[in-house]
């Protein structure tokens, strides 16, 4: 499950793949003409990683198990938050080793209730959990 950016920025990150798209054409053009294939790769490869991470990832992915930042790193398991708080405007959420930041004007409101909704329920189990947020943006 996701919890996706507003609509605006899903748009800016569509236009943004057609662009890698349309420059990664571009590029193979060039490095067979010119002969320069190793950077023009690398420099594709990471293009293509960059929106992927950015469409895929969206502002935060969970699952059963495990809530994940952008571009799948960090992931904390929900038997390891310690606390979830929010701090001028975005949540935080740490563990003894990590922290995720979620800035709550970037994101859906629908995605983001059924995050807060799920993330409720899968930590409630935990005693010593300091929860300080509120149900609305």
């Amino acid at each position: 499950m996701v919890v996706k950016y507003k609509r605006n920025r899903r748009v800016f990150i569509n236009i943004f793949g057609v662009l890698v798209l349309l420059f990664c054409g571009f590029t193979l053009f060039t490095s067979f003409k010119n002969g320069d294939y190793v950077t023009s790769f690398i420099s594709m490869f990471l293009q293509v990683v960059l929106w992927f991470g950015m469409y895929y990832y969206q502002a935060i992915r969970y699952d059963e198990k495990k809530i994940m930042a952008q571009f799948g790193w960090p992931r904390i398991p929900y038997d390891e938050v310690i606390s979830i708080d929010e701090k001028w405007g975005d949540l935080i959420i740490k563990s003894k080793k990590h922290k995720i930041g979620i800035n709550k004007d970037v994101i859906d409101e629908k995605s983001f209730e059924n995050f807060i909704a799920h993330l409720k329920l899968k930590t409630q189990k935990n005693p010593f959990l300091n929860v300080n947020i509120s149900s609305s943006k």
